[in-house]
């Protein structure tokens, strides 16, 4: 079984023939003989292996809007119907709702038109074609692979009010553009902060992931029971 091993500037995830793992963040001058590793087993590895950004975030923005999402998922009786009714609801308590941060991705989507606009049709079919046809199906046909694997992002990030829920950048975004599968496994912890590593591909391959994601669990043993800690504890590494 072949699959693709992408390395990060920040994190690095071996993945061996005996889908065992390790994880750590390392210096460049250790990228570089871990990929020496990865090459002499035969792993492809490439750097920058999607190209561009995409229209994700405009695509999204249109989607969040219609009313139709607020009605199926707030049931019939409930007062806020649509997305205006919602942002008037926070503005409106904004004291408990929003101390800290705004509704600015809600007031964008609301500026937004209907799911025709030209720029919302151009912006999704851009989404498409580089997640899809350009990029991870032209990647698994051009190397003959089962699988996809990377870091699923850096380990979980702490939240606070400067940063908020801020997120290292990652593998999952892809996946989820394209609406391919993707699976997220432990494969390791940094001060106690889990690591995932996912492992996706083509649509309807999710046979063949949950093949190599329940043998890499089973290899690895790696997941911890939840804890519901306060905070790290940065005083312990790993």
């Amino acid at each position: 079984m072949r699959a693709l091993c992408i390395l990060t500037s920040t994190l690095c995830l071996m993945v061996v023939p005996r889908l065992s793992a390790v994880y750590a963040p390392i210096p460049e001058i250790e990228q570089g003989r871990a990929l020496t590793v990865y090459l002499s087993s035969g792993a492809y590895y490439d750097t920058n292996i999607f190209g561009g950004s995409t229209g994700e975030i405009s695509s999204y923005v249109y989607e969040l809007n219609p009313s139709v999402v607020f009605n199926a998922s707030l049931g019939a009786k409930t007062p806020y119907k649509t997305l205006k009714d919602l942002i008037r609801f926070n503005e409106e308590n904004r004291a408990r709702e929003m101390p800290y941060f705004g509704q600015e991705i809600f007031e964008k989507a609301e500026a937004k038109g209907p799911l025709t606009d030209k720029d919302y049709v151009d912006a999704l079919e851009k989404d498409l074609r580089v997640t899809r046809k350009e990029g991870i199906d032209k990647t698994m046909d051009d190397h003959k692979l089962d699988a996809l694997v990377a870091p699923t992002s850096g380990p979980a990030t702490l939240i606070d009010l400067v940063n908020g829920d801020y997120g290292p950048g990652g593998s999952s975004a892809f996946p989820a553009i394209a609406g391919y599968p993707d699976i997220t496994v432990p494969c390791g912890y940094d001060f106690g902060l889990p690591v995932g590593m996912s492992i996706f591909g083509r649509a309807w391959s999710e046979p063949t992931l949950i093949k190599i994601a329940f043998a890499y669990e089973q290899a690895t043993k790696h997941r911890r029971a939840p804890k519901f800690l306060a905070t790290a504890d940065l005083t312990v590494r790993g």
